[in-house]
């Protein structure tokens, strides 16, 4: 009985100094969230009232809005129209149950209705919340069945492109137009000549031609380096190159740029660009996040070829 008496306290002192330590963690814990949170927003502000681009990426940021505004407010009114005349083929149908009617596989169909995306948002997330709640293998494949639903119905891509099984090389599509201050001639030249490529792609290392196939090396994730071997599928003089790459290559893509004469000292180039990333739609949202997908480094290298271009027909005095 004294034995018990004395451990008492030690085990209250215990368990209270275990409670303060905790709350001082949750403490700290919220004290990181504030700073990050502060240092987070005044980032945003700096970023948008730049005395120099703050006022673009603000017209940027609006357009943007705006856009997906409109875009949310079309896809409700489309969901809205999809759901009212199936509604009325539902009502038909009972009305006469004998009609002939065709047959399909509908839940196969690339492109959704908008109805069936939003039966698909639903279910998918109803599928990932109970797998989420569970924590065997059955709840982990629910959970994930349920993710791919929702990114299918979302996206309105087939699982393929999503996940880059069976997608061939056209998992994503990227399509980009930049007007260079050059004839037709001299820019479908320069595109014509692959060893071209490394001086404003910046993610090329190096390009071989040998025969008709080129061998690339290219950078590849965490410093490393991918290679690969393409051919040039149609070349038309003064208006268009396109090429894809052989079978067996780690990145299967394809691509076909065109020339569209603006005038004689102008021309428009159309740069589209399909290929397949590890993981699919889903990898080429990871490379998104970090900037490293091709849309973003599409941009900047255009430029530079513009730059290489049209700065190669500045005579030295600096007058065309």
């Amino acid at each position: 009985m004294k034995l018990a008496e004395t451990k008492m306290p030690i085990t209250i002192q215990v368990v209270r100094t275990a409670q303060l330590a905790e709350q001082a963690r949750r403490e700290r814990k919220k004290d990181a969230y504030a700073v990050g949170g502060a240092a987070g927003a005044g980032a945003l502000l700096m970023y948008v009232l730049d005395p120099r681009a703050g006022k673009r990426r603000r017209a940027l940021a609006r357009d943007k809005v705006v856009k997906k505004a409109n875009q949310t407010g079309d896809a409700a009114e489309a969901t809205a129209r999809d759901l009212s005349n199936r509604s009325k083929g539902f009502l038909a149908r009972l009305r006469h149950p004998f009609a002939k009617r065709s047959r399909g596989p509908r839940g196969l169909q690339r492109h959704w209705s908008p109805t069936a995306r939003l039966l698909g948002t639903m279910a998918g997330a109803a599928m990932a919340a109970m797998g989420a709640s569970r924590r065997d293998r059955a709840g982990i494949a629910s959970a994930a069945g349920g993710s791919l639903l929702v990114a299918r119905a979302l996206t309105n891509k087939p699982a393929s492109a999503l996940t880059g099984i069976g997608a061939g090389r056209k998992a994503v599509d990227v399509k980009k137009s930049i007007e260079v201050g050059a004839p037709v001639d001299d820019v479908y030249a320069y595109w014509s000549d692959l060893q071209n490529f490394p001086q404003f792609m910046q993610h090329v290392r190096d390009v071989r031609v040998e025969g008709d196939t080129s061998h690339w090396v290219v950078d590849g994730p965490a410093g490393t380096t991918v290679e690969f071997d393409a051919v040039v599928t149609r070349a038309d003089a003064r208006d268009r190159i396109a090429w894809k790459t052989v079978e067996g290559s780690p990145i299967k893509h394809s691509g076909v740029v065109r020339f569209e004469r603006v005038d004689g000292d102008r021309t428009r180039v159309h740069v589209q660009l399909s290929y397949n990333p590890i993981a699919g739609a889903a990898g080429h949202a990871v490379a998104l996040l970090s900037r490293r997908d091709p849309k973003h480094m599409m941009n900047d290298d255009l430029m530079r070829m513009k730059t290489y271009i049209e700065a190669a027909r500045v005579p030295a005095n600096g007058r065309r």
